[in-house]
């Protein structure tokens, strides 16, 4: 079948020109198939042959069936059993169900230290009407985010698989991991799930690289101070990652003594850290820069302590 009258031609099974739609192989003889007398079909093999009780291919489930491989998408029939009456323009046509391929949710968000791999985020993939037993492509945009189908340690790729069962159900979980590049910034990519037949359910994907700092206190208790921070934060940012860990600093005191009001993206205390944090003024430091995760977190067994000396320091959530 093709959408034009243009000269279909063919460079191999499988590989028509342009202006094909679909193609059904099929031959005589079962010494035939896979040799120049049915040489041209669509996927692994052409359809099933004719003989003296196979008189005629139809397309599986009433036609609803295009998986682009004639060996699956037909079956055989015999008109002598009356397994079927031909079909033409005047047989009453059969509406096939609308496929239906969906992605929930659509979209996903990620935050990550640079050069540092994000907690994982999943979706799922639900399918209905769709093709028997076919496979459904899952592929991501940038090598910083993978996919993975099982969620385990070392099975993340870029590109994977997952199978629709006999009735062309489909219901996935699939685990995304990004990865933040090495220098600040965001990526945007998209997760491609598509079947053969074009049905597609993509999913969206922006990652944010931010700055994680982790207080040494090296040379004074100034949170003002760039080398109190490691690395050394010489340029502050208001999607900044502020870490306060107990296996590096187990009971750090910080001033706070910046002299405007700061926002940061997330503070975060950990591995048993009792950190104190004081001011001698009226400081504001506010925890919103919509980034994913908990903007403030407390880890089991940390203690966080926050003195005023003269007034209220205020932390906005």
């Amino acid at each position: 079948m093709a959408n034009n009258t243009a000269t279909v031609t063919y460079t191999a099974p499988g590989v028509f020109s342009a202006n094909v739609v679909d193609v059904v192989g099929y031959t005589v003889s079962a010494s035939n198939i896979g040799t120049n007398a049915v040489n041209a079909y669509e996927g692994s093999a052409p359809a099933v042959y004719l003989n003296n009780t196979t008189s005629a291919i139809v397309r599986a489930s009433g036609g609803c069936t295009d998986t682009n491989n004639n060996s699956a998408d037909f079956t055989g029939i015999s008109f002598s059993n009356n397994q079927t009456a031909p079909r033409n323009s005047s047989t009453t046509a059969n509406n096939c169900p609308n496929p239906v391929l969906v992605a929930n949710p659509s979209a996903l968000n990620f935050s990550a230290p640079t050069g540092q791999a994000a907690t994982v985020a999943t979706y799922t993939l639900t399918g209905f009407n769709l093709a028997a037993n076919a496979p459904i492509a899952i592929s991501s945009g940038d090598p910083s985010v993978l996919v993975s189908t099982t969620g385990t340690l070392g099975s993340f790729t870029r590109t994977a698989s997952v199978t629709t069962t006999a009735s062309g159900t489909l219901t996935q979980t699939v685990t995304v991991r990004f990865t933040a590049p090495a220098t600040v910034g965001t990526t945007t990519t998209t997760i491609s799930n598509m079947d053969a037949n074009n049905h597609a359910a993509p999913v969206t994907v922006l990652g944010s690289a931010v700055m994680a700092y982790t207080w040494n206190g090296a040379t004074s208790t100034s949170y003002n101070t760039p080398a109190n921070w490691t690395p050394t934060r010489t340029t502050p940012s208001n999607a900044d990652i502020l870490v306060f860990d107990g296996a590096s600093t187990p009971m750090p005191t910080v001033v706070l003594d910046y002299a405007a009001a700061q926002t940061v993206g997330q503070l975060l205390f950990s591995n048993n850290v009792s950190a104190t944090l004081s001011t001698d003024d009226s400081r504001t430091l506010t925890l919103d820069n919509n980034l994913p995760g908990d903007d403030f977190t407390i880890s089991t067994g940390s203690i966080v302590t926050i003195i005023n000396n003269t007034n209220a320091a205020a932390v906005g959530l």
